[in-house]
């Protein structure tokens, strides 16, 4: 017996057979792109503060990246920076003594974004970030420049509720403000430091945060700056974070940025710097061991 379906039917299996065949192309697509983010380069730097009993890092994959702040860009009288760009004496001092395998120096000013509650304008801002990387390039005209943290603005809570809510939106205006400085570092240094237990919230954050910092980047490099420990604004300051956190921390940030930079290793008791004894089985530790073994960054 011979059945003749109708056309109905007949559009009904093209339909589905479309969705099928769309199913396994997006699906190769995306193992397409899982694969190339896997093979991209992937750089794990090195800006801890431990004691001098620290191993060397370098040995096992980690490279050593310096970064200036005030200390070393003004004289003590004014080391925050105040409304000021950096010495140019100072700058070049400092600069001459810096040793970067990569030959990438982090400018770490934080004092000067209004969001930080300083009494400086947009506009202030803006200069003298602009202003700084011009000495800072004066000084070494071969190395490459990025400042830690300010591009993009750092955010939590207004990317949670995703692109298309107006707190996320602002977000993007207000780092759209920032775009000048943006275009003319050579590298971007967003942060991505923990501020909560909740490893769900900080994924969010971080994937919206490096998301923006590719919008501002057009194709340069971004290196997020993550610390092994609680941020020291949060009840749980200082604290070292479990170890499948961590892991799932650097996971993340290889998905979706071309390195890492590993800060911490100290704590501020009664306002007093205190690096910390190094650890070497620490759960943080153990996981970044693994993490390099799994990616074969050595």
């Amino acid at each position: 017996m011979t059945t003749v379906r109708s056309h109905s039917a007949v559009r009904r299996l093209w339909w589905l057979a479309a969705l099928g065949l769309g199913a396994v192309l997006l699906s190769g697509q995306a193992e397409a792109r899982h694969r190339d983010r896997a093979h991209r380069p992937f750089t794990v730097f090195d800006a801890t503060a431990f004691r001098a009993d620290k191993p060397d890092l370098a040995s096992l994959g980690l490279v050593p990246l310096p970064i200036l702040d005030g200390h070393t860009l003004w004289d003590q009288k004014t080391a925050t920076g105040g409304g000021h760009v950096p010495d140019p004496a100072y700058a070049s001092r400092a600069l001459a003594q810096v040793v970067s395998p990569m030959g990438i120096t982090v400018i770490d000013i934080e004092n000067w974004a209004p969001e930080n509650g300083q009494p400086v304008s947009p506009e202030t801002s803006l200069k003298n970030y602009l202003d700084s990387l011009a000495v800072m390039r004066a000084a070494a005209p071969g190395m490459k420049f990025g400042f830690y943290g300010t591009l993009p603005i750092r955010d939590y809570w207004d990317v949670q509720g995703g692109p298309s809510s107006p707190r996320y939106l602002a977000w993007q205006a207000r780092n759209d403000a920032l775009q000048p400085i943006a275009d003319q570092v050579d590298v971007l240094f967003p942060s991505l430091y923990t501020f909560y237990p909740d490893q769900k919230g900080w994924q969010t954050y971080a994937v919206a945060n490096l998301a923006e910092a590719r919008r501002m980047a057009k194709g340069k490099p971004v290196y997020c700056f993550l610390w092994f420990q609680f941020h020291d604004g949060t009840a749980n300051a200082y604290q070292l974070i479990p170890g499948d956190y961590w892991r799932m921390e650097l996971d993340t940030c290889r998905q979706y940025a071309d390195g890492v930079v590993i800060w911490g290793g100290y704590t501020v008791p009664n306002g007093i710097y205190h690096p910390l004894a190094w650890d070497g089985d620490a759960p943080w530790w153990k996981a970044t061991l693994a993490f390099l073994r799994d990616n074969h960054i050595h």
